[in-house]
């Protein structure tokens, strides 16, 4: 099988009898220091074929478990064509009672999605902020991400995990609506402690989406705007397992394949897998 037809592991080509429905969305058309993300869905695809279909701490074998790729989507020149692309997706899939995945991708697809989803709780981790009103003339650029979710959700339903950069006037904005976040200082500092008691307090239902420069370049160099100081690998594994019977959609986002040497495309095929484990093992799927 080619890498244009290939599908992530031990997935099925078909959704019927699938309550997991993973989708490709190669776009960075917003990028603003390195671009290349619209690789990764296939990057990751191409991944995911090294690990073994066990999963020893959910004690899932993914051959047993239902999910279905259905591919990417079509490369689109614009932010709009990209979110009426996605907001279809997720309102095929949403009204066929699936659990989506996406894999991106630049940061930006998420939006779209998680405003047809309007999911009770919104999780993000995420290096920066996002939270600009728009940026160079782009309301749905990748650095608006939670901006648009805020706007969508309300204040309450998000919390931002692992952040570490942000605008001075981003600052005054969360600060002014109330944002709740907890960077990555406070949780290499103090441990993971206080992230997971505040996932404990969310609702039954929640999207969470993975921006890879939430996890630090040591780890995961490979991604559209890399930024020290970051989440480790078994923070994100950690929260992942926390929110497994919770998780209505997910999303992984800005692996770059041309700054990578295959780590960072392994690291988020990895996550996926434990995400769709964690599903399973909930019993959601």
């Amino acid at each position: 099988m080619s890498i244009e037809n290939l599908l992530f592991a031990d997935a099925s080509i078909t959704a019927e009898g699938c309550p997991i429905v993973l989708l490709g969305v190669p776009y960075d058309g917003t990028s603003t220091f390195r671009g290349g993300s619209r690789f990764g869905p296939n990057a990751i695809r191409q991944a995911s074929y090294n690990f073994e279909t066990y999963e020893i701490v959910h004690d899932v074998d993914l051959q047993d478990v239902r999910f279905c790729d259905l591919g990417n989507l079509d490369e689109v020149g614009t932010s709009e064509a990209m979110v009426q692309q996605v907001e279809a997706f997720a309102r095929d899939q949403l009204s066929a009672g699936k659990i989506t995945i996406m894999l991106g991708g630049e940061h930006s697809i998420t939006a779209p999605c998680v405003g047809v989803h309007r999911p009770p709780a919104f999780v993000v981790l995420d290096a920066h902020m996002d939270f600009r009103e728009s940026y160079l003339g782009d309301r749905n650029s990748h650095a608006c991400v939670t901006r648009r979710v805020t706007e969508q959700l309300g204040v309450d339903r998000v919390l931002v995990v692992g952040v570490r950069s942000y605008s001075g006037e981003e600052a005054k904005a969360v600060k002014d609506l109330g944002l709740k976040h907890i960077t990555s200082f406070d949780i290499l500092d103090g441990g993971l402690d206080r992230v997971l008691k505040a996932l404990e307090g969310l609702p039954d239902e929640v999207y969470l989406s993975l921006d890879m420069d939430a996890i630090d370049p040591a780890y995961a160099p490979a991604v559209g705007n890399p930024e020290p100081f970051g989440l480790t690998p078994l923070h994100v594994k950690r929260i992942i397992s926390a929110l497994g019977e919770k998780i209505v959609g997910f999303d992984v986002t800005e692996v770059s394949p041309p700054w990578d040497q295959g780590n960072t495309a392994a690291l988020a095929a990895r996550l996926v897998r434990e995400v769709i484990a964690a599903v399973h093992r909930s019993g959601r799927a």
